[in-house]
């Protein structure tokens, strides 16, 4: 299926600045090959994850990370030049590609280390294997984010056991996040995460009704299936399944469209909507590929104000397939 849907104008909802069990905010906008911040998300983030629209990884920069350095979701040490600051009411961006190049469409999610929440954080690493305790409560879903460049991974609470995944392409471990805690997690003495001596950073997601869930499903092939777990309207999920790369979509997207954190361009029949009672997905293999066991993480904001939108306009080409 070819998509070309030329220039357009969207409206943007999914901005929630909440003041209750989650704070965050959801949109994309347009790179100006130069530098510019995004405003109006309502508070300051401390986790902001951008994507490009078109064959390009996903960047995430933490509050725990050095100032204008960030990570990629690849075997990539922290670098500058990309997602530079995060501020009262947004973030910034350099002049890269990656991030901000001139015209290209750009999906992003941020969200505040809210107390009781939401943990953003980092450790050093012992090399003999660890756990990070302290956070005032058992996480739903965990990413530690090395500051060199080895692969980023994260778990879910749906995770069999010991296993954790791969951002890029869903290779799976037992030695890397091994377990989720009463008030923290447990990391394996992989380089991955625990290299002694090297820092990672952290961000946990306590689980919450109506907020944060995590859940699994198989796999049936069948198109326009509905996934109703998670019970609440998402602004984003997150899902993936082994050996294929991590996929998400917001109440941003208006279209049949999701993204991929991979270098590759965002696709039609994955996460096709975002609905009263979770999502639902297509026949792409990386959505529900039939037999296949797939892991998934909704997000919604606590109460708070109403969702704000913003107008951009932009243009784009999508080529759609199914594997």
């Amino acid at each position: 299926v070819n998509w070309d849907l030329g220039s357009n104008t969207a409206n943007v909802p999914g901005s929630v600045a909440a003041s209750g069990d989650l704070t965050m905010d959801v949109g994309f906008y347009s790179g100006n090959g130069s530098t510019q911040s995004i405003t109006g998300l309502g508070f300051q983030p401390d986790v902001v994850l951008v994507n490009r629209a078109d064959n390009a990884d996903a960047w995430v920069l933490t509050s725990s990370m050095p100032t204008g350095e960030a990570k990629e979701l690849k075997n990539s040490a922290l670098a500058t030049g990309r997602i530079t600051s995060l501020d009262s009411g947004g973030f910034s961006l350099a002049n890269n590609d990656s991030v901000n190049k001139s015209g290209d469409e750009y999906h992003y999610f941020a969200f505040d280390a809210s107390p009781g929440s939401v943990v953003v954080s980092s450790y050093t690493g012992t090399g003999s294997g660890q756990s990070i305790t302290g956070l005032g409560f058992q996480p739903d879903m965990v990413w530690v984010l090395p500051a060199i460049g080895q692969e980023p991974s994260y778990k879910t609470s749906a995770m069999p056991g010991t296993t954790s995944f791969r951002f890029k392409d869903g290779t799976t471990d037992t030695g890397w996040i091994t377990s989720l805690n009463a008030d923290g997690f447990t990391v394996g003495s992989s380089d991955i995460t625990d290299k002694s001596g090297e820092t990672y950073h952290y961000i946990a997601w306590k689980g919450e009704t109506d907020t944060v869930e995590s859940g699994t499903y198989v796999g049936d092939g069948n198109d326009n299936r509905n996934i109703t777990a998670p019970g609440f309207q998402p602004e984003l999920v997150w899902l993936v399944r082994s050996g294929q790369p991590t996929v998400f979509r917001t109440s941003a997207e208006t279209a049949d469209l999701t993204q991929s954190v991979k270098n590759e361009a965002e696709n039609s029949n994955r996460i096709q909507d975002l609905i009263a009672t979770g999502f639902q997905v297509g026949t792409d293999g990386r959505v529900n590929a039939s037999g296949n066991d797939y892991y998934w993480t909704a997000f919604a904001p606590g109460t708070g104000e109403p969702a704000t939108t913003t107008t951009i306009t932009t243009n784009r080409t999508l080529v759609g397939d199914n594997e």
